[in-house]
């Protein structure tokens, strides 16, 4: 009986001191930005499901996706996968996904974000946003 107490205790440090993380790799990037509908460059956020990429805020951009007639997802285009390669950047592919460059790891940008298929295991990180329909504006924001 002690040899199988020895085998629980084996286990229990070894998943005690295992670490099985989902945080989100991505660095955390201070992003404060607003931007108007009206806006041509945005003009395909005026349809429920069209997304735009914006190179420039967040780690490696930007991925916006209209999700309903009032509501918005905003995701950094970097790939959870490998960040820090300067290739890792999801690309939108046929409207609602966004497909990794670098990896080929396929999300689901209407869904959280969610890996659709891998090498990538944890969704693509998101930032907040508050819509003004009277103004047309969007409020992107951590």
């Amino acid at each position: 009986m002690s040899s199988l107490r020895l085998f629980f205790a084996i286990l229990l440090i070894l998943f005690g001191f295992s670490k099985c993380s989902t945080e989100n790799p991505i660095p955390d990037v201070h992003i404060n930005l607003t931007i108007q509908l009206n806006n041509p460059l945005y003009n395909d956020l005026n349809s429920v499901g069209n997304s735009v990429y914006i190179p420039n805020p967040g780690y490696k951009g930007i991925i916006i996706i209209r999700t309903g007639f009032d509501s918005f997802k905003v995701y950094d285009a970097s790939c959870t996968y490998n960040p820090n390669s300067v290739n890792s950047i999801v690309e939108i592919k046929d409207v609602i996904y966004g497909v990794c460059k670098s990896c080929g790891s396929k999300f689901n940008l209407m869904l959280q974000g969610y890996v659709e298929k891998g090498p990538a295991s944890i969704s693509l990180k998101t930032y907040n946003v508050k819509f003004n329909e009277s103004a047309q504006t969007l409020y992107i924001y951590n």
